[in-house]
């Protein structure tokens, strides 16, 4: 960690290093006010709090999670639920199977919202004309017992043409009204969600900006004690975060035609910057005696590098910025738990889910309980954070380690 940070601090100085222009997502460059810009890819909603998830059109989590139907469930289940889809990149498309069964599930929530209104609703009423500003005639309550079950279908990219296939259907000013409330609440589902997002998104952001501030107020030092005093602050969504960034950051530079620079695998420790008063002859000294013993290091610009080249990376300080923080927090987290990645290294490694289950036993059974504790968070942190498989290999691995934690909470560890 430590070769790491020694030269974070001198990249992160670099100016500019501010994200370019608004990126996909929920960032805002130069650290503004946070807001939310992107098709949300999972929705929350006071009430029953059902929670849904789509991929910009992608079927959604409510597939492969049981739904909560409660009536007022922790709200903050809902930011973990959609944790796993929030730096999905890749768009899918909803089946025409699937699209069958949202227009069925939103002809049929507006059946019953037609039904309760012409209980309720008094008969001089359901003749006038229907302003979509007015608030909607039904309460409530009523609402969240009616649509929230159904939100998991109804939430993903492609409801506006779900909506507009139902309205061909409505023939009676009842049937608007029932269609116009079930809207409003599903809108009003998209926004309160967005708020929830955008503010947990900032947060990231926010530890970044952490970063920077520390190096430009006091170099290296104070990156490295900054980072320390962070570290319960570089959880699943950060490291997440870090990686969203880093492919949308790529994606950027591959539009603009710029090919993003090869990841380094090492990297050099450069000198913190010196006091205006050092000794500057023997800064040069020992540059020069250290000149020969250099090790490959990031890409840099000087007076020989070409022109496309020095233009290359100016436009990729970002983009450096992000995979340098990426990997210090990885090192110091791996740090940390070297002896328990080791652990699961072996135990992914064995070819049966038997033997897998055997060792695992095995070895947590050889554990002190402070050892069990940390290999179990361990465990834990290591499936968070390949919960968003980005190719076959993760997916592999996330599957073994998943396993292996299935083994430790059966064993009643």
């Amino acid at each position: 960690m430590q070769m790491v940070l020694t030269w974070v601090a001198p990249l992160l100085c670099m100016t500019s290093m501010q994200p370019p222009s608004v990126r996909a997502g929920l960032i805002r460059p130069r650290f503004s006010e946070p807001t939310c810009h992107l098709q949300l890819p999972a929705i929350s909603f006071s009430g029953t709090r059902t929670l849904a998830a789509s991929s910009r059109g992608a079927s959604p989590l409510s597939m492969r999670m049981q739904l909560s139907t409660t009536s007022n469930p922790d709200p903050e289940a809902a930011i973990e639920a959609v944790r796993k889809d929030l730096y999905r990149t890749e768009m899918q498309s909803s089946t025409p199977a699937f699209y069958e069964e949202q227009l069925r599930r939103i002809l049929r929530t507006a059946e019953l919202l037609t039904e309760e209104l012409e209980e309720r609703l008094p008969q001089e009423l359901a003749t006038q004309p229907i302003s979509i500003d007015a608030p909607p005639p039904i309460e409530r309550a009523e609402l969240d017992r009616i649509v929230g079950p159904h939100l998991p279908f109804l939430m993903s990219g492609n409801y506006p043409e779900l909506v507009r296939a139902a309205l061909q259907k409505v023939r009676t000013r009842t049937q608007q009204r029932a269609l116009l409330a079930l809207n409003q609440y599903v809108i009003g589902a998209y926004e309160e969600t967005a708020d929830a997002i955008a503010d947990m998104h900032w947060k990231q952001l926010n530890k970044l900006r952490e970063l920077c501030d520390a190096a430009q107020e006091g170099g290296i030092e104070m990156v490295q004690e900054t980072a320390k005093l962070m570290r319960e602050d570089f959880d699943t969504d950060f490291c997440n975060f870090l990686n969203y960034e880093i492919e949308q950051e790529e994606n950027r530079l591959r539009d603009a035609g710029l090919e993003p620079a090869a990841e380094a695998k090492k990297w050099l420790p450069l000198p913190a910057a010196p006091d205006a008063d050092a000794d500057s002859s023997a800064i040069k000294r020992r540059a020069d005696s250290n000149a020969i013993k250099r090790r490959p290091a990031m890409p840099s610009v000087d007076v020989e590098t070409p022109a496309p080249l020095k233009d290359r990376i100016g436009e990729q300080k970002w983009l450096l910025v992000l995979r340098v923080v990426k990997q210090g927090v990885y090192t110091m987290l791996a740090k940390e738990r070297q002896e328990d990645i080791k652990t699961i290294r072996y135990l992914t490694n064995m070819g049966s889910a038997k033997s897998r289950r055997e060792l695992t036993v095995l070895t947590l059974e050889q554990m002190l309980p402070d050892e069990i504790e940390s290999f179990k968070t361990t465990v834990k942190r290591v499936v968070d954070n390949l919960a968003v498989q980005r190719d076959e290999r993760d997916a592999e691995l996330h599957a073994k380690v998943s396993e292996i934690k299935q083994f430790i909470d059966a064993e009643g560890y």
